[in-house]
Order: C-alpha cells, then structure tokens, then sequence
C-alpha cells in the first residue's frame, strides 16, 4: 500500500498539472496533521500560501515562544512541507512575536532565530529553490505588538500586506496556522483557513 503522506503528494501533484485547486484533505495530509475539513473548497489554484510559524513549522513552546534560538525546533514533515507547497505557490511566514513587544527578545535575537529556522528547513528538506536572499520561504511578516493591534493576528493586517505584496486576491490565497486566531485572521482577510492539529490545534 501506499503511505497516505505520498499518496497525497502524488494526487496533489496530479490536480495542480491539471491545473485544477487540490482538495483541502490533500493539502492537510502534506501539512502533516489536520482538524475535519469537510466545509473547506477551493474555488481556484492557490496563489499563496500563507504559513503561521509557531506551532505549524516549529514547535510550540508555549508562553512567552520561542526566545532562543536552541528552542527552536521542526515540526516533522513541515520543512518538506513547505518545499513542495512553494513547488505551486509562493510561501509567506505570518507570525505574532509578542515577546519583542513585552522586552523579552531583542531584534537581533529575532534575527538570530529566524536564521536558525531558515538552516533547519534548508537542512531537514534536502534540496528545494531558495529564495533571493537564501531562504526556504517567499515572505516573512512579522508582528512585535505586545498588545491587540491592526496587524496581530487574529486582525487581517500582517494578511493583507501579504496578499498586496503578492497581488493575490484574497479567495486564492490560503492560510495555515494551528489556533483559531489564525482562522479568524484568514476569514478576516477573505482567505481559505486552515487549522491543523499541531501546536494549539492538538488541544
């Protein structure tokens, strides 16, 4: 038999030659785990995806995230993941990091992370386009506010700066986080959600 993870890949990869939108039950499966999708359609060909971090490419660690670069961790299968999503569609990163806001990391030590998390996916998929500047995504937005904010999700801000940066119209754009803010976020900003059971989507 074939494993359900490459099953879904080769289906995956069948839709999107025939230029048809992947069903939501094949994309979960590449995303490794994911709540019932029965409600969810695509009406068209993802244009961009728009990926959370934590608890959806790296582990969660829980409040106040991930401070220092050893922290950081893959989630299995989400470097892959990522690799072939980008194979379709641009990938952006759309993260809240409230410690910057609270003090509790600095600027540079953001840097230093996500430098680490750009060596950890380039390390675990084996392969894969890089962008520009040596990354494994199209788009990192990120927002420091420690509190509610336009841009902090569950807000649509840090969304729509990615759908215009990319002049993606909302309905082609895709957004997968594991906690309800990033749904609430994607419906905000008229994108298709998509809510795994990583993170806290295990919960």
């Amino acid at each position: 038999p074939v494993p359900a993870t490459r099953a879904a890949s080769m289906s995956l990869s069948m839709q999107m030659n025939c230029g048809a939108a992947p069903t939501p039950a094949i994309l979960l499966l590449l995303l490794t785990h994911a709540h019932d999708t029965s409600a969810l359609r695509l009406a068209v060909r993802p244009k961009l995806w728009l990926l959370d971090r934590d608890g959806c490419i790296n582990a969660d660690v829980g409040s106040p995230g991930v401070v220092r670069r050893e922290d950081l961790h893959l989630i299995p299968g989400s470097a892959g993941a990522i690799t072939r999503l980008r194979l379709f569609a641009p990938v952006a990163v759309v993260t809240n990091q409230s410690a910057r806001g609270k003090g509790l990391l600095s600027a540079a030590g953001l840097d230093e992370i996500h430098e680490r998390l750009r060596y950890l996916i380039a390390s675990a998929a084996r392969g894969g386009l890089a962008s520009e500047d040596g990354s494994r995504w199209d788009g990192l937005y990120v927002c420091e506010d420690a509190l509610p904010s336009s841009r902090k999700k569950p807000a649509a801000g840090m969304l729509l700066e990615a759908l215009h940066d990319f002049t993606c119209e909302p309905s082609e754009a895709v957004m997968v986080g594991d906690s309800w803010s990033d749904v609430v976020a994607a419906r905000r900003a008229g994108c298709v959600p998509v809510l795994l059971a990583t993170g806290h989507g295990q919960a």
